[in-house]
């Protein structure tokens, strides 16, 4: 009951406070809450930065460095084959003209069956 009562003269002195005060009183926690010193923390610098991913980064590059190379190796081919193709399609985009046929290469010769023919002989 005293609670009942103490919520309801609280309220009773809000509603009759004049809205300067009530703005004033409002914003009083939100100055104090900003000058309580609140830390940040960046958890991916922190690991970054620290001494044993550090060494982890080390061990790993020299644990897996043939794999490492034939990857790059293989990264470095890949986009020397895409280069040429990325700059026909850059330049045909600039350019919507018809665009002139490729020869097509094959890597195996075709295995073209001929049908066999009827021959007529005529004495």
């Amino acid at each position: 009951m005293k609670s009942l009562l103490k919520m309801a003269a609280l309220a009773a002195g809000v509603a009759f406070m004049p809205m300067a005060a009530h703005a004033q009183a409002a914003a009083a926690p939100a100055a104090a809450a900003v000058n309580t010193g609140v830390a940040v923390v960046n958890l991916d610098a922190a690991v970054t930065n620290s001494a044993a991913y550090k060494a982890a980064i080390t061990q790993i590059q020299t644990t897996y460095k043939a794999q490492i190379t034939a990857f790059q190796t293989r990264q470095t081919a890949i986009q020397s084959e895409l280069t040429p193709l990325r700059t026909e399609i850059e330049t045909l985009q600039r350019n919507p003209q018809r665009p002139k046929r490729r020869s097509r290469q094959r890597s195996t010769p075709s295995r073209r069956v001929d049908k066999p023919r009827r021959m007529s002989c005529s004495a």
